[in-house]
């Protein structure tokens, strides 16, 4: 309307003046445009919920570390008793738990435990592979070129480079150099042995396993090094015998080629009491033996066609020929293992045979004895056999030679027994080696390893410095580019060692090369040469194996190892140092799933690894190409950066119950997810989450203060998740907020207290229109009253009457809290008898109706007391002396006793006349042990205000342990107890009597002869006490006769009297105690040397305990010498006694 009024104006006005209207009426509505938006403001915010942003500590964020089983805990949310949660948001991401730790591959040593694709690993770069390599193998042997600049020597004895030597040796045939004895030697337990590479190789015959045959001995005392393995690789076996004890493997006898090839007869049975060695259970194993960790089996041949079992082997070096002794058949023959088929061999036309008639010099060729051991240099054989039968235990080394063009072998002179049988028999280079075995397990024979003499010249003592050895010159028809060395060395002096060095172009640029490290030539070259630099005189190179190309793969990759991290991994920060040519590339992928997925990185920069996927074994694959085959990228050094300790899959614990209440179904690296009840199941979380239900749960409906709610934060894996942008939505909900009473008790002293209820009003209410509040009753209904809003108050029940709710004062405030504080007085009566920690019951209705139902209060902690202590007890006698326990006191004195009266456990009092007080008495021993029944001294009705005083008058004595005074709560109502007697006694000693002195002997005037020398007159005082009598008292007497008379006269100033100093004085002690109180003290006098007619006086003094005085009577004897007696006269000297308050 107004816009109407206003569209008219502007119609029916002149335009001035319209314009004038139109301007009036937008300084009219502009300023109640803020109105306008206040208006839309407040009917929003009445839908608007109270928000909890932070943690309990008010910081906004908060990073769990999770590691092992228990969850993280340490996240709290503070919400208010009475909140109702209707919504919550957080935000989760993860963080490392380690920071970054790395993974470095820079040294051949790392390069190659990778896996290796047209790659070569074998070197600190890793590059392209090499393409068609050629391989040569150097074995020192008999064909090895000799370069005329070489100053090495080339050993043909064992195949090896050696220094120069300075001298040589000769030892006569089958002379023993050397025998040694070891633990490795047992009877039965081993086969041949060999020199190889400066070491003993001995076959063991004790294991059913052919791959720990043989062991490594030391050279110098045959003890044990190690066990080399054996790897069978496609060679076929002998068959083992049935029997577990000779069904096992041992070489029977084995010879070295001059290509580090070994040929052996391995045996699958063990049995050293035959002459044949059956052929199902033998073959010959050729093996290459160029390491000496591993030896790896080439092939096997069963050459027992035509001619049967073969015990012995042997290298011919002068023809490179393998020859084999047939046993059965006394006969040696020529082989020729070429290697192209397995198994396959060739035969030589010339064989040779050997025999000898039985009793014969030379044993080998008697038929039924056994050859051991074979051994051969060009024209002649040489033999271990048997000597005599088996049970001999002895063996015999043999020569038999070739004669012309006989193919009988003819024996030569000179045999050399050895004292025990054995097994194989090699020649070294130097010196044949043998070792024994012997006949049975059960023989004292010692085993020896054994050296015997050849007969030959043999080079000794090698001569110190450096010499170098040339390899040949290899041609080429391109260059080459790389090649690889793999060398093997030995030097038994600290210093020594072979040096080899490599060159592409004749010796003109030489690199230096590590076994099996290829080199990646600066100069590339046709003609390709090596060297072995010799240093020190125990210097020896025993082979070299050479690799070479002269092209490059186009393309490979290298995988690495897997490398277990523990925890997840999400991400990774590769770093690589590369040489690459133009034309060449370098990739590299990253995966943290052992390979499952990869992700592509980049030089220096961060890769992360997706949500979806959460892996704790990190690979890593480098690719490589190069458009030039001559040239090859290099990768100097990889370092794989990462942060493992991710966590994944975490889940939600609302209030540390056990229960999940979120659990999620994705990795977190550094990507973050929100948790809250609307994550989609499937998708976002595992199951439907209950985050809402259970902060509701973890928060009471009612009560006073704030709830702290603890959120578990747990992960499949260890890792740290930060939680932040927390949203916890609430409303408050009506409420009973909690119960007090006034001083905590209530006790039937007739006084009202005030129990304050406090409710609130929810967030949806506008007021508390009702209260029902009970309070808990043990022995029945409980006390129940209402209040209605404007302070309109009844009572429903008190439970006969047991307490009084002041309805007609009860009143109502709402505090600076808003919170409504219901006050109400109340008290109880004597009938409501005990209660301890009572609570209150509260309901409350709001505008909507019923918001609580009977909530219980969690600290009212009501008492109500009926039950009557007393306090504080204290007793004073007429004197005004304040008494404690075992005080003495005068019997018959007046005594007041003082104290307060309270309930239970308060400072609250009963009114006046609802019980009464009494005072006991009651005699006890002196271990306190009750003595007849107790006396009623007193009894009253109980005073008001809570404090009495009694006065009694006291008995006159009680017994010698004294009496106890109860003073007691008696005649109570309605339950209530007297609940502290034993605090309220006193225990007092009443004594009413001095010391009575009942008699002394002699008596007052009695006459007496005087004593003899030195026995004295007897006397003796009788003391009546029961309470605490002395112990001692003093004799004061005096002898009446003047000092100048005789000594122990005691009449002093001679007048015949006795005054108060001439008195001497004696302690008497320890009397005699009779019943009734009867104390007898007994003491003597010395009155010898008094004449007829003299006197003795003499009186007591003391006190008891309580310092009464012991009456005082003084006595005075005659003394004579005659049998008569007179009554003496007393006399009272001038003595002052003091004061005898007991005397009555």
């Amino acid at each position: 309307m107004w816009g109407d009024s206003v569209s008219h104006m502007v119609a029916t006005s002149s335009p001035g003046r319209g314009i004038m209207f139109l301007l009036f009426a937008i300084l009219i509505l502009s300023p109640m445009t803020p109105f306008a938006d206040m208006i839309v403001d407040e009917v929003e915010a009445a839908g608007v919920a109270r928000h909890v942003y932070e943690f309990s500590d008010g910081s906004a964020e908060y990073i769990a570390l999770f590691q092992g089983a228990n969850p993280d805990t340490g996240a709290q949310i503070t919400l208010p008793k009475g909140a109702l949660v209707t919504d919550v948001t957080m935000t989760l991401s993860g963080a490392s738990a380690t920071g970054w730790s790395q993974k470095v591959t820079d040294d051949r040593a790392e390069w190659i435990r990778g896996t290796d694709s047209m790659t070569d690993s074998r070197s600190g770069d890793l590059s392209l592979a090499l393409s068609s390599p050629e391989h040569i193998f150097f074995p020192h042997g008999y064909d090895e070129n000799v370069s005329s600049n070489s100053d090495a020597w080339l050993d043909n004895g064992s195949y090896s480079l050696r220094q120069p030597h300075t001298s040589n040796s000769t030892e006569s045939r089958f002379s023993t150099q050397v025998t040694k004895t070891s633990s490795s030697l047992m009877a039965q337990g081993q086969g041949a042995v060999l020199k190889h590479h400066d070491w003993l190789f001995l076959s063991t015959w004790t294991s059913s396993k052919f791959s720990n045959v043989v062991q490594k001995l030391y050279p110098n005392n045959a003890s044990r090094h190690s066990t080399i393995t054996l790897d069978k690789a496609e060679c076929t076996l002998p068959q083992k015998h049935s029997s577990s004890y000779y069904g096992q493997y041992g070489f029977r006898d084995w010879t070295i080629t001059d290509d580090e090839r070994l040929f052996g007869i391995l045996s699958g049975y063990k049995y050293t009491y035959s002459s044949s060695a059956p052929t199902q259970y033998h073959r010959v194993i050729e093996m290459d033996i160029s390491r000496d960790d591993v030896w790896t089996c080439i092939d096997s041949y069963d050459v027992s066609p035509q001619y049967g079992d073969y015990t012995g082997i042997a290298y011919d070096r002068e023809q490179d020929l393998v020859w084999i002794l047939h046993n059965s058949q006394r006969r040696i023959v020529p082989y020729t293992f070429d290697g192209n088929s397995p198994g396959q061999y060739t035969r030589g036309q010339e064989s040779y045979s050997y025999s000898s008639t039985s009793g014969s010099t030379w044993e080998c060729g008697e038929t039924g004895k056994l050859v051991r051991g074979l051994e051969v240099n060009a024209t002649t054989f040489f033999m271990r056999c048997q000597k005599g039968t088996v049970y001999n235990d002895k063996d015999q080394l043999e020569a038999w030679a070739i004669s012309g063009q006989s193919s009988s072998l003819v024996p030569q002179s000179g045999i050399k027994q050895v004292s025990a049988l054995g097994y194989g028999l090699q020649f070294d280079g130097e010196r044949f080696v043998t070792v024994d075995s012997g006949y049975s397990t059960w023989s004292s024979n010692t085993l020896y390893y054994r050296e015997y003499g050849t007969g030959w010249q043999y080079e000794t003592t090698p001569a110190p410095g450096t010499t170098t050895w040339y390899g040949p010159v290899t041609q080429s028809s391109e260059n080459v580019v790389a090649a690889n060395m793999v060398t093997y060395s030995s030097a038994a002096s600290i210093g020594d060692r072979v040096d080899y060095w490599i060159s592409a172009d004749n010796g003109t640029h030489w690199q230096q090369v590590e076994s099996n490290e290829t080199i990646h030539f600066d100069f590339p070259g046709k003609e390709l040469v090596w060297k072995a630099q010799l240093i020190g005189t125990t210097a020896v190179s025993w082979w070299v194996d050479l690799e070479y190309s002269t092209t490059y793969a186009s393309s490979g990759s290298w995988i690495s190892p897997y490398y277990p991290t523990g925890t997840k991994v999400g991400k990774v920060r590769p770093v690589w140092v590369s040489d690459e040519p133009s034309g060449s590339t370098v990739q590299v992928m990253v995966s943290n799933d052992n390979g499952t997925t990869w992700l592509p990185a980049i030089n220096g920069q961060e890769t992360s690894f997706s949500t979806d996927g959460a892996g704790d074994i990190l690979r890593y694959t480098i690719d490589i190409t190069s458009n030039d085959i001559t040239t090859t990228p290099l990768i100097d050094s990889f370092i794989l950066n990462y942060e493992e300790g991710y966590p994944d899959r975490p889940k939600l614990d609302i209030a540390n119950d056990g229960q999940w209440d979120w659990e999620s179904l994705q990795f977190l690296n550094e990507s973050s997810v929100e948790a809250s009840d609307d994550s989609v199941v499937g998708v976002d979380v595992k199951f439907s989450p209950t985050m809402i239900q259970a902060f509701n749960d973890a928060i009471p409906e009612n009560g006073f203060g704030d709830v702290l709610v603890s959120i578990g934060v747990k992960a499949a894996t260890s890792g740290r998740i930060k939680i932040s942008n927390i949203d916890v939505a609430y409303k408050m909900q009506t409420r009973a907020i909690d119960a007090s009473l006034e001083g905590g008790q209530v006790s039937p002293d007739g006084v009202y207290r005030n129990l304050v209820v406090r409710v609130a009003n929810g967030d949806e209410v506008d007021r508390v229109t009702k209260t029902v509040v009970a309070l808990e009753h043990s022995y029945g209904d409980n006390p129940k009253f209402s209040w209605v809003r404007g302070d309109s108050c009844s009572t429903i029940n008190d439970v006969g009457g047991i307490v009084q709710f002041d309805t007609a004062n009860c009143t109502s405030m709402t505090d600076a809290n808003g919170l409504l504080n219901i006050r109400m007085p109340m008290k109880v009566n004597w009938t409501w008898d005990d209660e301890s920690s009572a609570q209150a019951y509260i309901s409350v209705e709001d505008d909507l109706g019923t918001a609580v139902n009977s909530w219980e209060t969690e600290a009212l902690d009501l008492i109500v007391e009926n039950d009557i202590q007393l306090d504080g007890l204290r007793v004073w006698e007429e004197t005004g002396r304040e008494l404690y326990s075992l005080d003495w006191v005068r019997g018959g004195f007046n005594l007041s006793f003082s104290g307060q009266i309270h309930f239970q456990g308060s400072q609250l009092s009963p009114e006046a006349g609802n019980f009464n007080l009494r005072i006991l008495g009651q005699n006890v021993t002196h271990d306190g042990v009750p003595i007849n029944e107790p006396i009623l001294l007193v009894e009253e009705a109980n005073p008001a205000f809570g404090d009495y005083n009694i006065t009694i008058q006291s008995p006159l004595e009680s017994s010698p342990g004294g009496m106890v005074f109860y003073v007691q709560a008696v005649n109570m109502i309605n339950g209530s107890t007297f609940v502290n007697p034993g605090y309220n006694s006193i225990r007092l000693v009443l004594d009413g009597n001095s010391p009575l002195l009942l008699s002394v002997n002699p008596a007052d005037g009695l006459e007496r002869h005087a004593a003899p020398p030195g026995s004295g007159q007897s006397v003796d005082v009788f003391i009546q006490d029961s309470v605490d009598p002395p112990t001692q008292i003093t004799l004061n007497y005096w002898i009446g006769c003047r000092a100048n008379e005789a000594l122990g006269c005691t009449d002093y100033n001679f007048d015949g009297l006795p005054n108060a100093d001439e008195y001497e004085l004696k302690t008497l002690s320890s009397p005699e105690t009779r019943a009734g109180g009867l104390n007898i003290f007994q003491g003597s006098i010395d009155d010898s040397m008094l004449q007829h007619g003299q006197y003795v006086s003499f009186f007591v003094t003391g006190k008891d305990a309580q310092q009464n005085f012991v009456p005082i009577l003084q006595i005075l004897v005659v003394m004579h010498q005659v049998k008569q007696f007179q009554i003496g006269r007393r006399i009272y000297p001038p003595i002052e006694l003091g004061r005898n308050l007991n005397q009555h």
